[in-house]
């Protein structure tokens, strides 16, 4: 399959537990994190991704989402990108690179990790953590670029 020219994509995640959560990455299709892999079909020296910004938003005091977050608090948030070709994605420690590390994000706020762009190429990939299960909610807004091919 050839990758589309242009790719906008959103990427939603709620984080659940307190371990590093894989959010997107320029890896091989994982049917259970469809739209947070490439698409099925698309391989991972055909695209770059340009993530535009990362929003991580503290949900505690808001008793909607099930299970319900913890009471209203500031908790502690980091971010990290690292590259490697396992399937499914697996954090690697040793392996990744911080964007923020243990951010104090205050109840009812948001923020953005980046200062700018990310570009993420080939097996690169998106991992965010919170010190609080159920306390955050991580938007991504990305594009996905074919890469040139020469003839």
């Amino acid at each position: 399959m050839v990758a589309p020219i242009f790719k906008f994509k959103n990427v939603k995640v709620r984080l659940s537990g307190t371990s590093p959560t894989f959010v997107y990455g320029v890896t091989p299709y994982v049917a259970s994190l469809a739209g947070r892999t490439l698409d099925e079909g698309t391989g991972v020296n055909e695209v770059s991704t340009v993530v535009l910004t990362v929003q991580i938003s503290n949900i505690t005091g808001y008793g909607v989402p099930s299970p319900a977050p913890p009471a209203a608090q500031t908790v502690s948030v980091s971010a990290f990108v690292q590259n490697t070709t396992t399937s499914p994605p697996a954090f690697d420690n040793n392996n990744s690179r911080t964007l923020v590390y243990n951010y104090p994000l205050i109840a009812n706020n948001a923020f953005d990790p980046l200062s700018g762009n990310l570009v993420l190429a080939s097996n690169d990939q998106l991992w965010v953590q919170c010190a609080t299960s159920v306390s955050c909610d991580v938007t991504v807004s990305l594009l996905e670029i074919a890469n040139a091919t020469a003839s």
